[in-house]
């Protein structure tokens, strides 16, 4: 990778005020081999069942606790 110096006063005051934010899907999401895909995946107490739920379910940013287990 090489910096090149003269992109960093690139962008000029009218782009920077059309940058957004992100939107706010960052989430904590779990999932649990005792877990129902029916759950909410937001809380330890109701896990999804299946990783792939969960990853249908996250946003940029989030995070996901996969519990010990076999999954299928």
């Amino acid at each position: 990778f090489k910096f090149d110096s003269t992109l960093k006063n690139t962008i000029n005051s009218d782009e920077q005020n059309n940058i957004t934010e992100p939107s706010a899907t960052a989430n904590t999401y779990y999932v649990a081999t005792n877990g129902s895909n029916s759950n909410s995946g937001t809380s330890i107490n109701s896990p999804y069942l299946t990783i792939q739920k969960a990853l249908n379910s996250a946003g940029a940013g989030s995070t996901i606790y996969i519990k010990a287990g076999f999954y299928k």
